[in-house]
């Protein structure tokens, strides 16, 4: 089975990661930030942004923005779900 991203929304992904210290638990290391591209998809009734999942890895903040055409506002996102990779 293929899925095909035509005709889906496209969006910018926006993200501030801080990788944690495995040496020193109760420090973090530097931000860094990044900037991916997704797809916001209908499931389970849902709006959801479909992205990579190393695009969010170790985040702290999340926003996206759509993609080409008109400017819009930003939006962020208090939760990121990480689903195991699917293999068809």
């Amino acid at each position: 089975m293929m899925c095909h991203a035509r005709g889906l929304p496209r969006a910018q992904v926006y993200c501030v990661h801080t990788e944690p210290n495995y040496s020193l638990p109760w420090q973090r290391k530097r931000q860094a930030t990044s900037t991916s591209s997704g797809f916001m998809v209908m499931f389970g009734g849902k709006r959801r942004l479909l992205t990579n999942a190393h695009s969010v890895d170790y985040y702290t903040q999340v926003s996206s923005q759509r993609g080409a055409g008109a400017p819009s506002p930003r939006c962020r996102h208090s939760s990121c779900t990480l689903e195991p990779p699917c293999h068809a």
